[in-house]
């Protein structure tokens, strides 16, 4: 990487002095209206599909989603942020997997993203004349608020040469059917704002997972200023009755009450009970099959948070069992999972089958089946005894992880005045 990127130093005078001259110009935004609306870049997209997202009643309870999606993105931001401030000081990640107390699972997450993204900074070539700027997950970002609403967003990086700006945003999970480009537009908006001197601006979107990255088309400062202008016109001025429920609803803050949406459903479950699928899906051209499945989706996704939510509540019952009234409950039954950890488990193996491809073999499909070859070398009675050695020689070397996986199923109802082991 042959940019310059600014010191801590340099950042934070130019974030103080931005903030200041911000701050100002709220304060004189504020003197004219009573209450700000913030709009955040990251919600452009959920608003274009269905501007009725943008506007909850007064007394409306909104849902705001915490994911382990959301927290491992985070922390991969911060780990890409502090390594562009400085290189040499970023080769421990345990500092972030502690603060953001990850799992095993979700701190290797981390570990493997952070690494896809230096090699990506590594292969991207920019000028030397270039100056990097990249934001904390915690920096303050942008603000800019126009006729009482404050328009609002983080842009994970800014390459600045002498005559365009690089917005590029690391992406840890690409959602498929989601268009980033209104939320990159909009960062560019910001920049733009914030800096009159530039006329050429691009948007870059990091893949990390997948490894790839979407370049956006060359913007200039008129095309930005048409976006945010359509954007008050289809959002900001929505007529209070148009309502476009679909996938989108998933992530909508308004999800939980919105009137459009639960029509929606009741209409999509009326449809099916009333009708054959087959037929109306024979009668439905190849857009229309897509956008019937687009809803059926929608439909299945909203079915499935709510098996979860009875779940949830199932498990936190003493019995873990929700008693029905037609003599079938919902019950949870708990399943023990072990895998192997291949490296560590090797050694251990070869203890017990000399033979090093039939030992590959096994550990490559299953546990089940090495403890299966094992005990039928092992003498007749002690098969079991034979098992329980390997299982005991595998936990002592550290080489099995085990988890639990807790299902939810329909089960009859037995009522028992009392019940007891049999010893």
């Amino acid at each position: 990487m042959v940019g310059r990127v600014l010191t801590e130093r340099e950042s934070e005078d130019r974030r103080d002095k931005a903030l200041f001259e911000e701050h100002d110009e709220m304060e004189k935004e504020m003197s004219t209206t009573q209450e700000v609306v913030v709009r955040r870049a990251s919600s452009d997209p959920l608003y274009l599909e269905c501007a009725a997202a943008a506007h909850p009643g007064p007394a409306e309870i909104l849902i705001n989603r915490n994911e382990d999606a959301g927290t491992v993105g985070t922390a991969v931001h911060e780990v890409l942020a502090d390594w562009l401030v400085d290189p040499t000081d970023n080769d421990d990640l345990d500092v972030y997997i502690q603060k953001y107390n990850l799992s095993p699972a979700n701190a290797k997450d981390v570990k493997i993203l952070a690494a896809v993204g230096r090699i990506f900074w590594h292969e991207w070539d920019i000028g030397g004349d270039a100056e990097v700027i990249p934001e904390r997950p915690g920096d303050p970002g942008f603000e800019t608020i126009i006729d009482g609403v404050k328009y609002s967003g983080h842009a994970d990086i800014l390459i600045k040469t002498a005559d365009t700006i690089f917005v590029l945003d690391w992406k840890t999970t690409r959602l498929e059917y989601k268009n980033y480009q209104p939320q990159l537009t909009r960062y560019c908006w910001h920049v733009a704002n914030k800096y009159p001197e530039i006329e050429n601006f691009q948007y870059v979107v990091i893949f990390l997972r997948d490894k790839t990255c979407q370049i956006g088309e060359p913007m200039k400062r008129q095309e930005l200023t048409d976006y945010h202008n359509n954007f008050v016109q289809v959002v900001e001025n929505w007529d209070g009755k148009t309502y476009n429920p679909g996938g989108n609803c998933h992530y909508c803050p308004r999800t939980l009450g919105c009137p459009a949406k639960i029509e929606f459903m009741q209409n999509m479950v009326r449809i099916f009970n009333e009708l054959d699928p087959g037929e109306i899906i024979e009668d439905c051209s190849d857009a229309q099959c897509v956008g019937m499945y687009k809803k059926i989706e929608a439909v299945v996704s909203e079915m499935t948070e709510a098996k979860e939510v009875i779940k949830q509540r199932a498990m936190a019952m003493d019995n873990q069992t929700l008693s029905g009234d037609e003599g079938v409950d919902l019950r949870i039954s708990e399943t023990i999972r072990q895998a192997f950890n291949v490296t560590l488990a090797r050694p251990v193996l070869l203890h017990f089958l000399e033979d090093e491809e039939e030992v590959d073999e096994c550990c490559k499909l299953s546990k089940t089946l090495f403890l299966d070859k094992v005990s039928a070398l092992a003498p007749r009675g002690q098969k079991k005894k034979m098992k329980e050695l390997v299982l005991a020689n595998l936990d002592e070397a550290k080489a099995i992880t085990q988890t639990t996986q807790y299902r939810i199923g329909l089960k009859k109802s037995i009522k028992c005045i009392e019940s007891k082991d049999i010893v």
